[in-house]
């Protein structure tokens, strides 16, 4: 052993690892196999699968494996699985069948260049050295797959919320009524300002009348947006008539300094109604009895 472990040390890494590429270039053709024959037995997504398909997509994997270990990195593979990974996940596949076949994947792969390099301890120590970290690099790939998945879908459900959340009424012809709830933070700013400008592209709306009876705070970047919302409606030839400023609001305003000159206000949402009829010449009347 003594003998051995001395030997080791002169050997250069460059040529066991040189020695280790190559003989995985050379049994990949017959890993491919056996690694797809398995996956297909022992896998259920991939018993009607053909072979043929299944040995080509580990093939894939295999050419990543291997310019990993030519170039003593682990970027190549951890990417092949990080999309393989998102792909089943956007499929609904649980994180434990990709698991699964990396598993199958790796176990073969060890083996075989174990049983390959049996005869040479300082081939098999370098390998087992080089071949873990491009393996542990994967499997944190699938993990950080399947968590930007779900980070992802929570995302366009938080999207789509605020969509639901800020609706757009068209409440008479050429007038828009935008009622604000909760919280505004840019995101949701820059959310409500394009689905605005879209529907007075859409509708060649000339007032948009939005109510923030519901904003529970306005401080100065709140009212930025709102200034902002405004200047981008006049550019399409339409008017922002913010209503619903509460006296405790209109407190807060003042003391930030914030001017709201630029902006038409109004304190409720009839009266904004009666401005923005009375700008297409229109006057809300009783119908008397007959």
């Amino acid at each position: 052993m003594e003998r051995r472990l001395k030997n080791l040390t002169f050997i250069p890494r460059s040529e066991v690892i040189n020695l280790i590429a190559t003989t995985f270039q050379q049994l990949k053709p017959q890993l491919s196999t056996r690694i797809a024959s398995d996956m297909q037995a022992q896998l259920p997504p991939y018993r009607k699968m053909p072979l043929p398909e299944i040995i080509k997509r580990v093939t894939m994997s295999l050419d990543a494996f291997e310019r990993d270990l030519e170039q003593q990195t682990t970027q190549a593979y951890a990417q092949f699985w990080t999309k393989v990974a998102y792909e089943r996940a956007t499929q609904n596949h649980p994180i434990e069948s990709v698991l699964m076949v990396h598993g199958i994947s790796s176990q073969h792969i060890l083996a075989m260049l174990k049983e390959q390099l049996q005869a040479d301890p300082a081939a098999q120590i370098a390998m087992l050295e080089t071949c873990q970290p491009i393996r542990e690099s994967a499997v944190a790939a699938i993990y950080a797959a399947f968590r930007q998945h779900q980070s992802d879908i929570i995302e366009t459900q938080d999207e789509r919320l605020s969509e639901l959340s800020t609706p757009i009424v068209p409440i008479h012809a050429g007038i828009l009524v935008v009622p604000l709830v909760g919280s505004i933070d840019s995101r949701r700013a820059t959310q409500v300002m394009e689905a605005i400008l879209e529907q007075i592209a859409a509708t060649s709306a000339d007032s948009v009348i939005v109510d923030i009876t519901g904003v529970g705070i306005i401080d100065t970047g709140v009212a930025n947006y709102l200034l902002q919302m405004a200047r981008a409606v006049r550019l399409l030839g339409s008017e922002i008539i913010l209503v619903g400023i509460g006296a405790e609001v209109a407190q807060t305003l003042v003391q930030l300094g914030v001017n709201f000159q630029s902006l038409t206000t109004r304190a409720n949402l009839q009266s904004g109604l009666e401005y923005a009829l009375a700008q297409q010449g229109r006057v809300i009347q009783a119908i008397s009895a007959q």
